[in-house]
């Protein structure tokens, strides 16, 4: 899918042994919680739909990105 990076669309399609060796973390089943995120939330967007599209259900992206974070956050005491 374009715009996505590889990495990911690799990483949803692996079986969990090879998640696991790959990045020493239980893959998320298709029913787990997972929010993805990116600088302005075009990524993310599409990195929902190919996890939906893959039967992902409980998906989720932060819409603003981090752009839209950072414009919230308080700014740090010195």
């Amino acid at each position: 899918m374009a715009g996505i990076r590889n990495e990911l669309v690799e990483a949803l399609q692996m079986s969990p042994g090879d998640f696991k060796e790959q990045y020493n973390q239980k893959m998320p089943a298709k029913s787990d919680r997972v929010v993805f995120t990116c600088l302005a939330g075009v990524r993310s967007k599409q990195a929902l739909d190919f996890a939906m599209s893959l039967g992902f259900s409980r998906v989720q992206h932060y819409a603003g990105g981090f752009e839209e974070w950072a414009k919230h956050e308080p700014p740090e005491k010195k």
